[in-house]
Formats: structure tokens, sequence, C-alpha cells
């Protein structure tokens, strides 16, 4: 993957351009989780609505403005004899930004389909357009750029500021820049077949040549053919956001892009012969991955997908204070340092009565977040009852029906393994959540770990975070860990010792200088809890950054190379610390070293699921067949030869086949490698 030769220039461009608008942290772009009350209407419905019709490729469908809408976008276009001390448009403009412009550019255009041009529409959606950064317009839900696209088909200019033709001895030869770039997207919205993978790649880097020189100066090519900047920046922009190890650079590139986008009139755009929108709509597919950038869907995300509100991460702290403003930073900090200090029964009481008097005033909570409360008070009834000085929580993430069966296996064997802190289930689909119900209501009867189930209304891995934040606010301590982990002996005790000192704990590439996210503990107290909203709303505003490498830099641990676009410039400083990686917290894929005996926790993280199912279902296997010798597998292993045979007795058949399985992923120390 290419990036520009000169990003100077463009570091020096940024800072002259106006800065982007100051929109609150964890705004709700896709106006997902709009207030009910009061609202003009269901943005979801109206979403739904814009979306019917969408084709695999965004550009190839034919866009059309739901009927019935109209009074969302125009005063005339709802008929009652009521008068209001409002305006209907002005409250939805207010209610749902993206939405409305979604909307006003599919009026504005079936307008100008049938010979009639409304400025005052024009400048609505202009001044929208120049509220919002490429990124947010990009990546929200909303197909903003793939219905500019759509509608730049029927439209054309001779005007030789937008198509440039006068420009051939600028600073590029912007005629050829702008055939190449053309001859581009046509390749890509073809047909894909390794011939036209060939031509793609080599039209890529000679679009993205003509990228390089138009930025190293960027000024004097705006000047010269903006439209034609406007254009191939974008096409970088897509290039560079597509290298996740280059996500330091996309600044830059958005800096040259908005500016584009705020200066240049967009019907100019979708007049020009240069395919901006098309782009673009490019763009639009990096979070989504329906058709340029395929992938697995639960590992992209959407602001829609957090499905909760700014003033909902912290349940308990009054709504009326935006997130992450002093006042809401003091109260939450107050509120984390207050319940951490507290007995369980005080907790408990305290929990009840900010619930009660935070709906009194705000209204009642939604399900999800309730139940996060609730969560909460189940974790100190545990621990009251247990006579636990602590309270702790271990956290896994159960994503879809594939694997809810290893979920019954997993409880069964935390139980195994007497474990005394309860299990929080962040199940993610009915599927999830219907076994995680049956486990929590004792329906297991190996099962003895208390098992308490959150399941959020969007099927996203970035639950995981949302849950710990509320956790780490409501004063519990989190250690989590990924399905695909096995525990050959309780670990809690060790990483608890080993936290002495630490606010974090995360577990680490044993042949790398960067975390893994697989398995972690976090201590709550008020800067852990501030720090990881903030890392919630860097994560949020940037839906192309990875976790790992976010919450890597977040923890100020060193790193050779790791980057990323930015980082809060006041930034909560905690402690961070990693576990043991050669022989306690292991990665199959990073090798291990050492003893059974003093192995904890094995993560097969980058094995595909076909091979790391029936490995992790032959360490249950071992799990259950020792049970009831009540010895800890990580004994066993210790005991049992791999070249032993023993076919008489099943328990040590199991124990031997896993050691076997385990020994494969033994060498011999490796050298740290960077990071990408």
């Amino acid at each position: 993957m290419k990036t520009f030769r000169h990003t100077t220039a463009m570091v020096c461009l940024a800072r002259l351009l106006p800065q982007a608008w100051g929109a609150p942290a964890f705004t709700d772009y896709d106006c997902a989780s709009v207030r009910s009350r009061g609202s003009i209407i269901d943005w979801n419905s109206v979403y739904e609505r814009v979306q019917a019709n969408l084709s695999e490729k965004p550009v190839e469908t034919d866009f059309s403005f739901p009927r019935g809408l109209e009074y969302l976008v125009v005063e005339a276009g709802l008929e009652t004899e009521m008068t209001r001390s409002y305006s209907i448009p002005e409250r939805s403009r207010e209610e749902c930004p993206l939405g409305s412009l979604c909307l006003l550019i599919l009026y504005f255009y079936e307008q100008v389909g049938q010979s009639h041009w409304d400025q005052d529409v024009v400048d609505l959606i202009q001044s929208l357009l120049k509220s919002h950064t490429t990124l947010v317009l990009g990546l929200t839900r909303w197909p903003i750029f793939p219905i500019l696209a759509h509608f730049s088909h029927f439209y054309d200019t001779n005007d030789p500021t937008l198509t440039c033709d006068h420009a051939r001895e600028g600073v590029i030869n912007w005629v050829e820049c702008r055939q190449l770039g053309r001859q581009f997207l046509t390749v890509l919205y073809s047909e894909e077949t390794l011939e036209q993978n060939h031509i793609r790649n080599a039209l890529a880097k000679e679009v993205l040549d003509c990228s390089d020189e138009a930025a190293i100066n960027a000024s004097m090519s705006f000047d010269e053919c903006p439209v034609g900047l406007f254009f191939l920046l974008s096409v970088g922009l897509v290039s560079i956001s597509g290298a996740l190890a280059m996500t330091e650079h996309v600044p830059g590139y958005m800096s040259i892009t908005d500016h584009a986008l705020w200066n240049i009139p967009f019907h100019d755009t979708s007049c020009s012969p240069w395919p901006v929108w098309h782009a673009l709509d490019m763009f639009y597919d990096m979070n989504k991955g329906s058709w340029f950038r395929p992938g697995d869907r639960k590992y992209k995300r959407l602001y829609s997908d957090w499905n909760l509100r700014n003033d909902e991460l912290s349940p308990l702290v009054p709504a009326h204070n935006a997130f992450l403003s002093p006042e809401w930073t003091a109260q939450a900090s107050k509120q984390v340092e207050g319940l951490v200090s507290m007995d369980h029964t005080g907790y408990a009481e305290a929990l009840l009565a900010k619930s009660i008097r935070r709906e009194d005033e705000e209204g009642p909570f939604r399900p999800m977040v309730r139940s996060l409360i609730h969560a909460a008070q189940a974790i100190a009834a545990i621990s009251e009852k247990k006579g636990l000085a602590r309270r702790l929580a271990y956290v896994v993430l159960l994503y879809g029906g594939a694997w809810a069966y290893l979920l019954e296996r997993l409880v069964r064997h935390l139980s195994s393994l007497h474990v005394v802190y309860p299990l929080v289930v962040i199940a993610i689909g009915e599927d999830a959540a219907n076994t995680c119900r049956e486990l929590s209501a004792g329906d297991s009867p190996k099962a003895h770990i208390p098992v308490i189930c959150w399941t959020p209304d969007t099927r996203s891995q970035v639950h995981r975070f949302t849950c710990i934040h509320a956790l780490l606010h409501l004063g519990i301590d989190v250690i989590y860990t990924d399905m695909d982990t096995f525990w050959l002996r309780d670990p809690t005790r060790r990483i608890l010792s080993s936290a002495e000192g630490w606010d974090a704990l995360f577990a680490r590439h044993a042949d790398a200088d960067c975390i893994n996210i697989g398995v972690f503990h976090l201590r709550a107290s008020a800067a852990t809890a501030l720090w990881m909203s903030q890392f919630v709303a860097w994560y949020y505003e940037n839906p192309l950054e990875i976790d790992q490498r976010g919450l890597h830099l977040f923890l100020g641990l060193h790193a050779e190379r790791i980057t990323v676009s930015s980082l809060p410039s006041d930034l909560v400083q905690i402690r961070g610390s990693v576990l043991n990686d050669t022989n306690e917290v292991v990665i199959g894929d990073a090798g291990w070293e050492g003893s059974f005996s003093k192995m904890l926790v094995f993560h097969w993280c980058h094995q595909p699921i076909r091979v790391k199912e029936p490995e992790l279902n032959a360490a249950f296997d071992a799990s259950d067949n020792l049970s009831h010798h009540n010895l800890p597998v990580s004994l066993a292993l210790s005991v049992v030869s791999a070249a032993f045979h023993t076919p008489s007795d099943v328990a040590w058949e199991a124990v031997q086949k896993l050691r076997q399985i385990l020994e494969v992923y033994k060498t011999s120390p490796k050298r740290r490698t960077p990071c990408w």
C-alpha cells in the first residue's frame, strides 16, 4: 500500500485549513438512538426506507425520495390546520442532521429532474455538508456519497474550471490524471476477474502517483483544479484507509478533502467529469464491507453499532452534563471513587438510590442500560454472599450461535476450577442470549459459577468495550478473556498479584512488541474509568482504527512502529503493564516456552476456526474428564507424557491429546519484532 512521499506539505496545509466542527464526543451521527420521547419521527424507519432499494453496489441503486416524507425537508410538505411553534424541517435537521441531509439531496435531485431548482435546498445541503467531515459523511450509515455518485451520472458541464482541460502543464497533467482516474473506477465497478485485478492495480498506482504529485503542492493544485484535487485526494484517502498500519496519514488526506468538500458547491462536483463521489462511495464501504471492502461484518463498525447515547455510557451520571466535559468528568470521577470505597451492602443501596434519582430526573432507562446496572447489583450481591473483599467479574463476549455450545462448556470448566467471581457474558444475538439465559437460570447441573447476561441491541464486537466501560464506571473490576482461550488453571490470583501497583494488565504477543486484547485486567478507579471513556470516545470517532493498536498507545507502552491518526491531547495517564507472555498467558501463533505447570491461559487467537474449534473442544474434553479427579489441567499435563498411551483411561487419553496439541505450539525463544 502506498502513501504520500511528501506528507510535510499536507501537514502544513492542514494547519491553514479551518478546523472541523466541534461536535460533542460520541455524537449519534447515525441517529440510531435518538430519544423517542418528543422525536419528530423514528429515524431508524426513515433509514430503512432510504436503504430499501440499495443494490449490492450502491451507485447502481435507483435512489428516489421516499414518498410521504416531504414534510421533513420542506415546510409545504405537511398539510395540516394545526399551528406549531416550531418548524418540522428545522427540528428534523437538529434531531438528525445526516438523515436530513440524505433526504434533502434526494429531494433536490427529484426537483431538478422536474426542471425545478430550489436554491434554498441547495444552501441547506451545502451548509450540512460543511458542518461535517469527510470521515463522518463517509462512515455514517446514511448513504450520502452513494446517492451523490448515483445522480452525478445525469449531469455534465463544459466549465473549464471544473473540467480543467486547460491545465495540462500545471502541477500535474490534469487531463491525463482525470482519464486515469475514470479508467480506474470503470475497472473497479466492473466484474472482477484476474485480468481486471491486474489492470486495476496498475491503474491504482498511476492514480496514486497523480495524488502524490498534486499533494506536494496542494495549495497551487487547488487553485489550478479544485475538483481534480478533490478526486485525487479522495482516491488517496481510500487507499490509505485500507492500510490499517498507516492511519496516522488519514488526517492529512482528510484535511484536504474536507477543504474541497466545504468550498466546492456539491452540484459543481456532480457535474464535473471528475468521479469524486464514486471515489467517496468506495470510502463509504470501508466500515461496511458490502462490495468494495468485503470482510466479516462483525469486525467492522458503524456509529450505530454502539447503540448507546453519550448520556448512557456512564448510566448514573446526570444526563445534562455533556460526555467528557469538565462537569461530566468531575461527577463521574467522584461517583466511581465513592462506589469503589463502599462495602457491598452500601454499594447496592447507593446503586438503587442513584438509579431511581436518575430515572426520576431523566426518564426511564432503556432495557440495555438498566440491565448493566442490574449486572453490577448482581455482582455486588454475589460478592457479599461469598465474602469477597472486592467486586470483580470475569467477562467474555459470545457472538452469535455458532459457539453458543462452547459457552456451556466454558461455564462447566470454570466451575470445575472453583473460580469465585461471577461470569458476565456479553451475548450478541438471540442464540447467544438464549444460551446465556439458560446457564444463568442454573439449568446446567454441572455449572456452579454465577452467570450474568448482558444482551445489547446490535450485533457488534464494540460491546466488549461498552459493557466494560459501564462496569468500570459502576466500580467493578474486570478480567476479560476471549471465547477462544482456555484456562489451564484459575489465573485470578496470579493476575491480581501481578496487578499490584498497576491499573491495567494486558496479554502480549511473545514474538512482538504489542499487546493482545484477548486477555486483560482493569482495576476500577476514577482514573481507569475516565481513561476508558476517552478510549471509547476515540474508538467511536475513528472507525478505521484498530482497538488493539489504540489501546497499546493509550496505555503508554513502548512500540517501535505503532501509530494512529491521533490521541487525546488530555489523555488520562494510568499505570499499564503486560502479563507474562512466554509461559503464563500465551498465544498459540506466537509460541510459548517453559512448563505446563506455569501455564495459566492458552489463546488460539489468529488460528482459523477449523483449527481452533476442535482444539478448544479437546481442551474442554480434558477438563470434563478430569473434573471427577479434582485435578487441574495444568498439573495433569505436567505428569502425562505426550508419547505415553493409556487406552484404558479416558481421562488421561484426553489429557494426552491436549498435551500433543499444545506442544505443537511450543518453540524456542523468539526475537521480538515490531508490530505493524
